[in-house]
């Protein structure tokens, strides 16, 4: 019907001058319809001010309560946010516990390997020397006891 809902106040005024009070004319109601007339335009005006002022009131309101809604949506979000960067903080936690662990592991399989590759070292020397003791053996078999081959033998297998 209208624009903002309210009736602009020259419509009030022409209705208020083309309609009656307690069904009489404006205009036959006499010298106090003067005063009426002035007093019901008093009023519509009033009462247009007033909506406007409601108007306005209602569209902060409204405004208000828009943002608001979006302060707690945006508050929504940042819990959830929140919920998600607490649980990445715990699985990061997790994964630096068990690196923690793997690297305890890792040195020492390191310190075993190290004692293995030196206990290899260590049974190879005496596998050379067992090596050594049976090539004197042979050689010793083989030149039918003489022990200018058997010190030649041993001196070629010490070289």
């Amino acid at each position: 019907m209208f624009e903002d809902g309210a009736p602009p106040t020259h419509f009030l005024l022409q209705t208020i001058s083309t309609t009656s009070i307690f069904g009489l004319p404006i205009d036959e109601q006499g010298p106090q319809s003067q005063q009426n007339q002035i007093r019901i335009y008093r009023c519509a005006r009033e009462i247009d001010q007033l909506n406007v002022l409601c108007r306005r009131d209602l569209l902060d309101i409204s405004l208000t309560l828009t943002e608001a809604a979006g302060a707690i949506v945006d508050s929504s979000k940042n819990i959830e946010w929140m919920n998600l960067f607490n649980e990445l903080q715990m699985q990061h936690q997790v994964v630096a516990t068990k690196t923690k662990i793997l690297h305890g592991a890792c040195g020492r399989k390191v310190i075993e390997k190290q004692r293995l590759i030196e206990f290899v070292e260590s049974l190879r020397s005496k596998l050379n020397y067992f090596d050594e003791l049976e090539n004197v053996q042979t050689t010793l078999k083989g030149s039918g006891g003489n022990k200018a081959a058997v010190s030649e033998g041993v001196e070629a297998s010490i070289i």
